[in-house]
Order: structure tokens, then sequence, then C-alpha cells
């Protein structure tokens, strides 16, 4: 998920307009109101992807993801198997690049990574 962002605006909105004489004096000056109001620039977006299930992300896994990456060079570490800050940092920086902005790897990437068989086009 993806939080909205709001943008506050400061604006005067007339209460009582001035009050001018015949010869174009200002006799009473406006009245203003000044108030900040929140408006909402871009709302909140869910994002629905597919990842890998749990049970398959055994150390092997992991470190063949960060083998993986390390040839794509968006990590720089020993491939130990744990799925710590630096390889979601690196997950990160790869999706990125495909416009998708998570530490949590997308069955498409790992696709990509060559991580997880690619379905056959059924004939």
């Amino acid at each position: 998920m993806s939080p909205a962002v709001i943008e506050t605006i400061n604006r005067e909105t007339l209460i009582t307009p001035a009050q001018v004489s015949s010869d174009g004096r200002i006799q009473v000056p406006a009245v203003y109101k000044k108030e900040d109001i929140q408006q909402i620039v871009r709302p909140r977006r869910d994002t629905w992807f597919e990842t890998i299930c749990p049970n398959l992300l055994t150390e092997d896994f992991v470190a063949s993801r960060q083998r993986a990456l390390s040839v794509r060079g968006t990590y720089r570490g020993d491939a130990t198997g744990l799925m710590d800050n630096q390889a979601r940092r690196a997950i990160r920086k790869f999706q990125l690049g495909g416009g998708f902005d998570s530490g949590n790897l997308t069955v498409a990437s790992a696709r990509s990574l060559g991580l997880v068989a690619v379905p056959r086009k059924s004939e």
C-alpha cells in the first residue's frame, strides 16, 4: 500500500467586500478569512502482487537470490542465505527498474532472475 499524498493549501476567502466612496476612496477595508485546506493530490493505492510462498524461502533459495542479484550489480555481499536489510534493499533496487517499489520479491522478478520456472505457453 502506498500512502495518499496530501497538500495543504492556504487561501483567503472574502467575507465582506470593501466599502468605497463615490470618489474611489476606501471607507471600510474588505474583510477576509484565512483558512488552510488539505487536499488529496494522489489517493492511496493498494498494490497486489504475487510473491514466493514463505515455505519455499529456504536458505538455499535466499542464497541463490543473493547470487543472482549480485551478478546484476544490486547486491554487494556474501551469499549468506539470510534475508537481511541489505538483501531487501537489493531486491527493491532490482525491482525499481521495472517500476515496482518493494523489498518483497515478486514472482515476476524471481522469474527474471531465473529463480523460478517460467510457465510454458499452451499451444
